[in-house]
């Protein structure tokens, strides 16, 4: 769960989005790649759909900035 403290939202992630932020805020792009390999068996070019399909989504929400 994301809380955007600013406007009193919160946003549900599901437990693939989670472990995509966790992974990205501890190690960028490229780790977030990685576990998301790793845990799901994807490609990496569906890994990088997967990423940049949730970044534009919290962009959209205001919740990041890119």
């Amino acid at each position: 769960m994301l809380i955007d403290e600013r406007r009193g939202h919160t946003v549900h992630l599901n437990a693939t989005a989670a472990l995509m932020l966790r992974a990205l805020l501890t190690g960028g792009h490229d780790n977030a790649v990685t576990v998301v390999r790793g845990r799901f068996g994807v490609t990496e070019d569906t890994a990088r759909h997967d990423l940049d399909r949730l970044l534009r989504e919290l962009t959209r929400r205001r919740l990041v900035r890119r």
